[in-house]
């Protein structure tokens, strides 16, 4: 978890944490999209 009231939170950990956070969105969504289709 990524805490960004933190005053040590630096670019690279905000691009890192949007990053993965999209990964595991675009995950979720292909896997909601298999279940309905299939």
């Amino acid at each position: 978890g990524y805490d960004l009231a933190s005053k040590n939170l630096t670019i690279d950990d905000v691009l890192t944490a949007l990053s993965d956070y999209s990964e595991k969105r675009d995950e979720m969504l292909e896997y909601i999209l298999l279940e309905e289709y299939i």
